[in-house]
């Protein structure tokens, strides 16, 4: 296993801090307020509640890689997963 570099370790931490958030900020949600925050957007007809989780988790991966130049997307799996 690779070493990795503090600056890594740092957008490391970000991440799981901004995605630990979330999903606590995405548990207290309901339904009604999920779809509600997607008519805002002008995308609730990309609403699927099945790939949510999978949904929000690449967004944040795409915004760490866009902040800080470290790219956490290539080592993932599920940052592959595309927002229609």
């Amino acid at each position: 296993m690779e070493k990795w570099m503090t600056v890594e370790q740092e957008a490391t931490k970000t991440f799981l801090r901004a995605l630990i958030a979330d999903v606590h900020q995405y548990i207290d949600m309901t339904e009604e307020d999920v779809v509600e925050e997607y008519r805002r957007a002008g995308k609730l007809h990309t609403y699927d509640p099945y790939t949510e989780w999978q949904k929000r988790y690449a967004r944040h991966l795409r915004s760490m890689e866009s902040k800080d130049g470290v790219s956490l997307v290539e080592n993932s799996t599920i940052g592959d997963a595309k927002e229609e």
